[in-house]
C-alpha cells in the first residue's frame, strides 16, 4: 500500500509471460487493487493493460487464425482478463484499460493508432511494447481516455 500511497498515477502491466495456462493473476490483483484504492481513498489515474481480446474486444478480432488462438490458446488467460476488466470498471477508480494487440519487440516509433470504439472489421494488428508503454506513460500523466479502453495498433 506505501508504494502507490503518494502516487500521482498509478501504472499497471501485469503478465504471464509466454504460459497460456488458466490463471487468476488478473483478477486477484484487481480486487486487491480496488482494495487499496478505497482504503487509501486515491484520486489518481490507473493505468491497466490488458489486451485486444479482452472483454467485449473478443467479438471484433478480424481473421479467422486470430479467432481460433484466443478461442482455443488463450482462451483462460482472456477471460480472467476480461474479469479484471470488470472488476476495475465496476469500481470508482479513475482507469484507462489499455488493449494493445499482439506485442513485438520493436524501437518506439511513437506511430501508433489508438482505436476507442469497437466496430465490424476493425484491424487491430501488432504494436511494439514500446509504442504501448509510450502511451500508458502519456495517460498516467495526462489521462485522456479515463473510463475508456483505447486499443493500439501500429497500423
Amino acid at each position: 500500500m506505501r508504494a502507490i500511497e503518494h502516487a500521482d498515477a498509478v501504472i499497471v502491466a501485469l503478465g504471464t509471460g509466454k504460459s497460456m495456462k488458466a490463471t487468476t493473476l488478473y483478477s486477484d490483483f484487481a480486487r486487491l487493487l480496488v482494495q487499496v484504492q478505497q482504503e487509501l481513498n486515491l484520486d489518481i489515474p490507473f493505468i491497466v493493460l490488458t489486451g485486444f481480446g479482452a472483454g467485449e474486444s473478443s467479438h471484433y478480432h478480424g481473421s479467422w487464425v486470430m479467432r481460433m488462438f484466443f478461442k482455443y490458446l488463450l482462451k483462460d488467460v482472456y477471460l480472467d482478463k476480461t474479469l479484471m476488466e470488470q472488476i476495475i470498471a465496476q469500481s470508482p477508480m479513475n482507469w484507462v484499460m489499455v488493449r494493445p494487440g499482439l506485442l513485438k519487440d520493436a524501437p518506439l516509433t511513437e506511430q501508433y493508432r489508438v482505436e476507442t470504439k469497437l466496430y465490424k472489421g476493425m484491424n487491430i494488428g501488432s504494436v511494439c511494447r514500446a509504442d504501448v508503454a509510450d502511451f500508458m506513460v502519456k495517460q498516467a500523466e495526462k489521462p485522456n481516455y479515463l473510463h475508456q479502453y483505447p486499443a493500439l495498433s501500429n497500423r
